[in-house]
């Protein structure tokens, strides 16, 4: 009988364990996932090919590529990408995640620039939160971005180290997207979503 509630009880914990990490949306950037984009001013192009989503921007420019996946926000999860700058990491360049996007004026932006990580919220266009922290490996072009959620806290990862980690951050779309800032040209792959 010991043998039996013990291997029922292992089979709950797994269970469980499983569910808080299966994955619920993922794009190799393969196929067509319905990506579209939004261009934030003119000068900025998005595109997949050879299995990868490049976003080119210009000079003072921003540019989102966004998709709408089955991401329950009010949930925990997790969120990474693979980025591969070409030029690595720069001054007044800034390449990231979005989460919250509604519209050119709404969004959520978790983005790395040369040693630093980033958070700004805007709402309705104006900035109406921003914070942000030193990150390390500053002279990689390659990186792993994640966001991971729980509760209303909300951590962000780079390259397995924990940057900002902020409370009270809602997330309430299911519209996720992908963010350039500046003179850059940035590769995004192996988007997966956990929840």
């Amino acid at each position: 009988m010991k043998k039996i509630v013990c291997c029922i009880l292992l089979i709950i914990t797994a269970s469980s364990v499983a569910l808080a990490q299966n994955i619920i949306w993922q794009d190799d950037f393969n196929g067509n996932q319905n990506w579209s984009e939004f261009e934030y001013k003119k000068q900025g192009s998005a595109f997949v090919k050879d299995g990868v989503l490049t976003i080119k921007c210009e000079e003072n420019n921003s540019f989102i590529s966004k998709c709408r996946t089955n991401l329950n926000g009010s949930r925990s999860f997790s969120i990474q990408v693979d980025a591969l700058s070409k030029s690595g990491l720069k001054e007044d360049v800034f390449f990231g995640l979005v989460v919250n996007y509604l519209d050119r004026k709404n969004y959520t932006v978790f983005a790395i620039e040369k040693g630093f990580a980033y958070f700004v919220e805007c709402k309705n266009g104006l900035v109406v939160r921003e914070d942000y922290d030193l990150i390390k490996n500053t002279k990689a072009k390659s990186f792993t971005l994640e966001l991971r959620k729980n509760g209303n806290r909300v951590v962000f990862v780079v390259n397995g180290e924990e940057t900002l980690d902020l409370d009270q951050v809602d997330v309430f779309t299911s519209t996720i997207g992908l963010y350039v800032k500046g003179k850059a040209e940035v590769a995004f792959d192996n988007m997966i979503i956990k929840q």
